[in-house]
C-alpha cells in the first residue's frame, strides 16, 4: 500500500486527461458556483432541487454527485444560503429519486453483496412495529437508513473505473474549496463564528458540522504523509496543518480523536499483514510528525499564554474543570440514559431512531396528528444502537461493520482505508452512522468510495514499496 517510484497508488495514477486527475475538477467548480447561486433567493434553491431532480434521474454517476449536493446545501451558512421549509421538503423527494436511480439497475447487485445490511434493516423496522414508541417514524427512518446506504455503497462501485476516478476528483475539489472558502471568514466573526461567537463554522451551517466533515481528509492526508514518498508532501503538510487548526477552532474533539485513532488502526493492520513494508521509514514519519505537532503546540502554549486557556477550553468544552466533569456534561449522562434503556428491553430494544422515553430534545413533526417525524441527538452510536435495537440488533450491526472494515482493509490505497475508519470513529461523539437524512449522508458517500475501491483496477502490482 505504498507508493514509491515507479509503482503507483491509486490516489497517484496520472492520467492522459489532467481534468479528471485528483486535483480541482471542473465539474467541483461548477458545483459550487451553483450553490452560490443558490443563495442568492430561496426560489433559485428550489430551482435548484428541481435541476438536482431531473439530474437524478438521468444516470448513476449524476445521482451519486446529486445526493452529495443534497448534503452540502442541506448544510450550508444560513447566511449564505436561504433554505425554506418548503425547499427542505423538496430534499426527499430528490433524495428518494437519486436512491432509486442507483438502487434499481443495481438491485440483484444490492441483495447478493449487502444482504447483510438488509437483513439489519428489516430487522429494524419489524422490532420497531412492535416496541417503539412512534412505530411510523422508525420505520420511516429506518427505510431512509436502507436508501441512503445502499445508493452510496452499491452506486459507487457501479461505477467504472474511470467514473470512480473523476467522482473522487469531484469530491475531493469540493472539500478542498470549502476549507479555501472558509479560511476568510476567519476575519468576518458574523460569518465565520456566526452561530454561537466561539466556535468556527466558516461557511457551513455550524461548528459541529464544521469540523466533523474534515476528519476523514485529515485522516487521508496524514497517511499520505507518512507513508508516500512524493514532491506532494509539501502541499499535503501545510494542507493538514490548517486542517486542524481549523477543527481546533470548531471545538471538534472527538473529530480530531477519530482521525488520529484511523491514521494508527492503519499503521497497525499494515504492520501485521504479511505484506513488505519499510518499517523503519514509516515508523520514522509517524513519530517525526507527531513530535513536530508536540512541539509547535509547546511552543505556542509557551509564547502565548492565552492560548493555554483556549486549549483547556477546547478539552473541556466549556463543560467542566476535568475531563471526567467535561465528559459527563457533554456525553456522558446522555450515555447513561441509554444504557439503562437498553437495560430495559435489552434483546429487541426501544425502536429505531426515536427515544426509549419522553425527551426535551426530541421534536415531533406532525401532519394531521400523525407523527411522521422526530429529531433525535444521540452521542456514541454503538450505545445508541444497544437502546433501539437491543442484543439482536447489535449482532447485525457488527456483522455490518465487519463486512464493511474487510472491503476498505482490502483497498490498495491506505489513504482511503484511514478515511473509512475515520467515518467510523466519528460516531463514538456523533452519532452520524444511522442518519443519512442529515450530515451521516456525507458518511456514507465517503464509506461508499472507501469500500468500493476495493474494486479498483489498477495497472501496476500493488503496492510493497518495492518493485515485483
Amino acid at each position: 500500500m505504498l507508493d514509491h517510484h515507479n509503482n503507483i497508488a491509486i490516489s497517484e495514477i496520472k492520467f492522459d486527461d489532467k481534468s479528471k486527475a485528483y486535483g480541482f475538477s471542473k465539474y467541483g467548480l461548477f458545483s459550487v458556483l451553483l450553490l452560490l447561486l443558490s443563495s442568492i433567493a430561496i426560489p433559485i434553491t428550489f430551482a435548484l432541487h428541481v435541476i438536482l431532480l431531473i439530474a437524478a434521474l438521468i444516470n448513476i454517476k449524476l445521482a451519486l454527485r446529486v445526493l452529495f449536493l443534497l448534503i452540502i446545501i442541506k448544510f450550508f451558512h444560513p447566511v449564505f444560503l436561504k433554505y425554506d421549509s418548503n425547499t427542505a421538503a423538496f430534499y426527499w423527494l430528490v433524495f428518494i429519486a437519486a436512491s432509486a436511480r442507483i438502487i434499481l439497475p443495481n438491485f440483484l447487485s444490492a441483495f447478493r453483496n449487502w444482504g447483510i445490511l438488509i437483513l439489519y434493516v428489516s430487522f429494524l423496522m419489524i422490532s420497531s412495529f412492535f416496541v417503539s414508541r412512534y412505530p411510523m417514524i422508525s420505520c420511516f427512518k429506518a427505510f431512509v437508513f436502507l436508501l441512503g446506504a445502499l445508493s452510496c455503497t452499491v452506486g459507487f462501485s457501479a461505477l467504472t473505473d474511470s467514473e470512480k476516478k473523476s467522482f473522487v476528483s469531484w469530491i475531493m475539489t469540493f472539500m478542498s474549496i470549502i476549507i479555501i472558502a472558509s479560511i476568510p471568514t476567519l476575519f468576518i466573526p458574523g460569518i465565520g463564528f456566526w452561530i454561537n461567537g466561539t466556535g468556527f463554522q466558516g461557511i457551513m451551517q455550524n461548528p459541529q458540522v464544521m469540523g466533523i466533515i474534515l476528519s476523514p481528509a485529515l485522516a487521508f492526508l496524514s497517511i499520505k504523509l507518512i507513508r508516500h514518498e512524493n514532491n506532494k508532501k509539501y502541499v499535503i503538510m501545510p494542507a493538514i496543518l490548517s486542517i486542524m487548526a481549523i477543527m481546533v477552532m470548531t471545538g471538534a474533539r472527538t473529530s480530531l480523536i477519530a482521525a488520529g485513532l484511523a491514521v494508527f488502526v492503519v499503521l497497525v493492520i499494515n504492520f501485521s499483514s504479511r505484506i513488505k513494508i519499510r518499517h523503519r521509514i514509516i515508523i520514522f514519519r509517524a513519530f517525526l510528525l507527531a513530535s513536530a505537532s508536540l512541539f509547535m503546540l509547546i511552543m505556542a502554549l509557551v509564547l502565548n499564554p492565552k492560548l493555554s486557556s483556549s486549549l483547556m477550553s477546547f478539552i473541556y468544552k466549556n463543560r467542566g474543570d476535568n475531563i471526567e466533569e467535561s465528559f459527563y456534561r457533554s456525553r456522558g449522562a446522555g450515555l447513561e440514559i441509554h444504557y439503562n434503556n437498553f437495560l430495559k428491553s435489552p434483546i429487541i430494544g426501544n425502536g429505531f431512531g426515536v427515544f426509549a422515553t419522553p425527551d426535551p430534545r426530541e421534536k415531533i413533526t406532525r401532519v394531521m396528528g400523525i407523527p411522521i417525524s422526530a429529531a433525535t441527538e444521540k452521542g456514541f452510536a454503538l450505545v445508541a444502537a444497544l437502546e433501539e435495537s437491543g442484543a439482536i440488533g447489535i449482532l447485525f450491526l457488527f456483522a455490518l461493520l465487519f463486512k464493511m472494515s474487510k472491503l476498505a482493509i482490502a483497498n490498495n490505497d491506505p489513504g482511503f482505508t484511514g478515511a473509512f475508519f475515520s467515518c467510523l470513529f466519528v460516531n463514538f461523539g456523533e452519532a452520524v452512522f444511522f442518519s443519512p437524512g442529515g450530515i451521516g449522508l456525507y458518511f456514507w458517500i465517503l464509506i461508499g468510495i472507501c469500500t468500493g475501491m476495493a474494486s479498483y483496477k489498477t495497472n501496476t502490482d500493488e503496492i510493497n514499496g518495492e518493485s515485483k
